[in-house]
């Protein structure tokens, strides 16, 4: 098929929107900007690296505790409270627990114990990094704890010899030079620098910035920090992880936590006994002064009365009447005790204080439920201690603790009347029995009456002894509720962040996928023509060739020993030219080359085929008729007289001869120039005269080829005017800067012959898109090169090749 025959084309409206998929073209359009991928790949990977070098990292220490549960005594009955919801299941136990992990009491306990509100941090290359445990040296603080835990500073400390060292503030402004163990003033308190290390002259020149930070606000960082949950697999397991910058100290304040917790459970449960002995103390006191009393009433009874022993013919009465009496002591006891429990029970009101569990050894049942009642007593308050009254668990446990107290009640007024029933029937029986009595002297009976009473207060002084061993042995053993399976330590702490491998990830991705979108998008915004296929297809007329963009070490002007791309481009086009002509006459081939807009390439297109022609042995004459904008001086050396000696001047002076305004080209003679002249006001108006036809006669008759550097048709008439006198019209096309839709105006024209035998040449090529990039350092390399091909190592000359 013949390279310039027109391609085949509809009559139809020319639709230019790019269309159709070339995988091979859009892979293409990416790879030969394989440069900016690589660039931007190495520019993320090195800020990742510097990232990760200098990014504070995040650690997480786990510790793993068990909830030991309570030992349910019980029996069935509480079992069954404890499925009405009467007392609290695991669950509610559990949740209460994670909730008094992180109440804000204990976490700030932990702060003021591990004094992690003063940090201190030793200076790098770039950044700070915090000394857990391994400071140079302790600041003390004079100031009371209470001022220290709310206040807040930052200094510098640099050490400046074994013994002194120099302060500033945190602007890094010197406060002053101090030694070591010196007292020194810091607002709101004195502080006092003492020496961790006996060599400290190994250390001079170190910079240390101490922190120190107000309690509350470390303890709300840590607490947001702090993650407790209940284990899935083992509902009585809860799992606390902690994420910390120094994984010993996250350590130290996790086990610390458990320790606290641990200790105010025991201080809870505690509480209990130390009310159960307060109360027996009490009792104790008043029963000693009793027994006290009826001991001397008895002594004084019977010496005032001489009496030794009771007389054997009573023997039998008072046998039965001493049983009798056995069973009201020991009801009457019971009753007394029964009558405390109430008299107890009525004066809680809402403080839901822990009752006295040692008291109801006799009545199991009434024994379990102030079991139950203390250990809800006990819930409820380490709630209030971080929620309030109206949390949903504070009331289910109110509730509870109300129903209890109304059960209990309940069985003490039933356990109170069954006794009183009992004492009234024996007290009847005694009256039976005092009845046969009456013949006993009334002093025997007086003293029965007095070693009665001293019986009965000895034996509650003997119950109420033995219930505070119990108390004090129970306040000695209590032991907490958990159990640490595994605790947290700071050398098995996991790293957090920065994750290196999607850091590194991230900015290879980001590498490819930056330079991808940029040129993407560059692409959807793109309306330039940049290679043949953006032409070929789209306009009727025949694509004459194409000239690659040039480079810095391209001459402006090429020569006959050039064997660059740029160079055979030429030549190239030169030869497709003379296929062209075919059919024209022998002498005076006109060659007309023009564009759509300025900025084209057409003056440099012009001078090169002009030079070109001129090397095949032929008279060449270079014309410009580019008055309104001339630029044939800035690529061939035309002495500045000879600027305004032109194609003007000749049109607007009649005694001016075509031969007069030739010029011959100094640096080389092989094709002659005719330069536009002076700029003229109105060079549509002079291109219309008669003497620009007899100046191309003139050139036809003495020139084998004219080359016409004319101005673009899109802005100004200039070129139609004289377009007749042309053989052939080359139209100027550029790459990359030319816009697509300017192929419309190139088509009407065409298919309206408005410019003879038009063709498009392609100019400024990148040479990553065509067969230019080998061009010259191939074929034609060989010879320019010895016959040897050079490869360098150098990667700078890579980068140059490729651009």
């Amino acid at each position: 098929m013949d390279p310039f025959q027109e391609s085949p084309r509809n009559d139809d409206v020319v639709n230019f929107q790019k269309s159709g998929f070339d995988i091979k073209k859009e892979i293409s359009n990416y790879t030969r900007y394989w440069y900016w991928f690589v660039i931007a790949m190495v520019t993320f990977l090195l800020g990742a690296f510097l990232y990760l070098r200098y990014a504070v990292p995040l650690y997480l220490v786990n510790a793993t505790v068990m909830i030991v549960d309570e030992k349910d005594s019980g029996g069935p009955d509480l079992a069954a409270l404890g499925e009405l919801g009467v007392v609290s299941n695991s669950q509610n136990k559990i949740e209460s627990e994670i909730v008094r992990f992180k109440s804000r009491t204990l976490m700030e306990n932990v702060v003021k114990d591990l004094k992690i509100n003063v940090q201190y941090f030793s200076l790098g290359r770039i950044a700070y990094k915090e000394n857990y445990n391994s400071s140079l040296f302790t600041v003390n603080f004079l100031a009371n704890d209470s001022i220290v835990y709310r206040s807040s500073a930052k200094f510098i400390v640099e050490i400046k010899s074994p013994s002194t060292f120099t302060l500033k503030n945190e602007n890094e402004d010197v406060l002053g030079t101090y030694s070591f163990g010196e007292s020194v003033e810091l607002g709101f308190s004195d502080i006092i620098i003492t020496p961790n290390v006996k060599q400290m002259g190994r250390y001079v020149g170190s910079v240390i910035m101490v922190k120190l930070s107000p309690v509350s606000d470390v303890s709300r960082i840590y607490r947001n920090n702090l993650s407790v949950v209940q284990n899935k697999t083992n509902a009585n397991v809860i799992s606390i992880s902690l994420s910390d910058t120094v994984g010993e100290k996250g350590a130290d304040v996790v086990n610390t936590l458990i320790d606290y917790y641990n200790k105010a459970y025991v201080a809870d449960k505690n509480q209990v006994s130390v009310n159960t002995i307060k109360f027996i103390n009490d009792r104790l006191d008043v029963v000693y002064k009793d027994l006290s009393q009826a001991d001397k009433d008895a002594v004084f009874f019977k010496s005032s009365n001489q009496l030794t022993d009771i007389d054997s013919e009573v023997g039998v009465f008072l046998s039965a009447d001493t049983a009798n009496e056995t069973q009201i002591k020991e009801l009457t006891t019971q009753q007394r005790l029964i009558n405390f429990m109430i008299q107890s029970v009525n004066t809680q009101g809402q403080n839901y204080e822990a009752l006295s569990t040692s008291l109801g050894g006799t009545f199991p049942s009434v024994a379990q439920s102030v079991t139950n009642y203390n250990i809800l007593a006990a819930q409820r308050k380490s709630l209030l201690e971080s929620s309030t009254l109206r949390n949903p668990t504070v009331i289910n446990l109110t509730q509870q603790l109300e129903n209890l107290k109304s059960n209990l009640k309940q069985s003490l007024n039933t356990i109170s009347q069954s006794i009183s029933i009992q004492l009234s029937t024996l007290r009847d029986q005694n009256a039976v029995l005092d009845s046969k009595l009456t013949s006993v002297p009334g002093q025997e009976r007086e003293l029965r009456d007095i070693t009665r009473r001293l019986e009965t207060k000895e034996q509650i002084y003997l119950f109420l002894l033995q219930k505070r061993e119990e108390a004090a042995i129970s306040l000695a053993v209590t032991k907490p509720n958990s159990k640490v399976i595994d605790p947290a330590v700071g050398q098995f702490a996991s790293l957090v962040s920065p994750n290196r491998k999607m850091i590194f990830a991230g900015a290879f991705l980001m590498g490819l996928v930056i330079p991808f979108g940029v040129i993407y998008i560059k692409g959807l915004l793109d309306s330039k023509i940049h290679s043949k296929d953006d032409i070929e297809g789209k306009l009727s007329a025949p694509l004459v060739g194409d000239i690659p963009r040039m480079r810095r070490r391209d001459k402006v002007l090429i020569s006959k020993k050039d064997r660059s791309g740029f160079a055979e481009s030429f030549r190239i086009l030169r030869t497709n030219l003379d296929f062209l002509l075919a059919g024209t006459k022998e002498k005076g081939k006109t060659i007309f080359v023009t564009s759509s807009i300025s900025g084209e390439g057409k003056t440099l297109v012009s001078v090169n085929v002009a030079s070109t022609l001129a090397m095949t042995g032929k008279k060449v004459v270079l014309v410009g008729t580019d008055m309104r904008n001339p630029k044939l001086h800035e690529f061939i050396n035309i002495p500045e007289k000879d600027l305004v000696n032109g194609l003007s001047n000749y049109i607007t002076k009649p005694a001016v001869k075509p031969e007069d305004v030739i010029l011959k080209y100094e640096e080389n003679d092989w094709f002659d120039v005719i330069s536009s002249g002076a700029i003229p006001p109105n060079p549509a108006e002079l291109l219309m005269q008669d003497k620009v036809n007899r100046l191309f006669e003139y050139l036809k008759d003495n020139y084998d080829y004219i080359v016409v550097d004319s101005a673009p048709v899109s802005l100004v008439t200039d070129t139609m005017l004289i377009a007749p006198l042309s053989d052939l019209t080359i139209y100027i096309v550029r790459a990359d800067f030319t816009d697509v839709k300017m192929l419309n105006n190139i088509e009407t024209m065409y298919r309206e012959k408005r410019l003879p035998n038009m063709a498009v040449l392609l100019n400024a090529v990148d040479r990553r898109t065509g067969y230019y990039g080998s061009y010259g350092s191939g074929y034609y390399g060989t010879e320019a090169n010895g016959g040897k091909k050079k490869f360098s190592l150098n990667p700078l000359s890579w980068f140059k090749k490729a651009s």
